[in-house]
């Protein structure tokens, strides 16, 4: 009898091993990806090459495509070149808002891209997700205008 109670659960331990393998590979179906709640109208906006000193603005249109009401925090930028404003704050389902960025060019010939994050919550003590828009810009300096402009 001794021998006999080890071969059952050895036997039962390869039965069950075997079940395991061979059973169809059950992946957790990952939930879908939910749709964007704040679209951005458009996202990148290049305004050319800018003369040194000039201001020029850019405005993007944020729509709340979500079933949900959106609320708007304050929207901050990379580079102390650009002040931004927001119009509305809280968005219900489809309302839109207008993002507005004023730039203003110093006098150094770069190739500038500015980011504008623009950070939301869908409900209140939800955690913050963000719209990124871009501004494109090319700065040249009044010496290197005339430069060009002698060639």
């Amino acid at each position: 009898m001794k021998k006999f109670l080890p071969n059952i659960a050895t036997s039962l331990g390869l039965v069950l091993m075997g079940l395991w393998l061979f059973m169809p590979a059950s992946t957790p179906s990952s939930p879908p990806m939910p749709a964007a709640e704040l679209m951005a109208e458009p996202h990148n906006i290049d305004l050319g090459v800018i003369e040194p000193d000039q201001t020029k603005s850019a405005s993007f249109t944020l729509t709340n495509s979500s079933q949900s009401m959106l609320l708007l925090l304050e929207p901050t930028s990379s580079c102390g070149c650009a002040s931004v404003k927001m119009g509305k704050s809280i968005l219900l389902p489809g309302e839109k808002t207008e993002v507005s960025a004023e730039i203003l060019v110093d006098n150094v010939d770069v190739n500038v891209l500015v980011s504008i994050l623009v950070p939301y919550q869908v409900e209140a003590q939800a955690p913050t997700k963000y719209v990124n828009l871009h501004v494109k810009y090319e700065s040249v300096s009044s010496d290197h205008s005339l430069f060009k402009e002698s060639q």
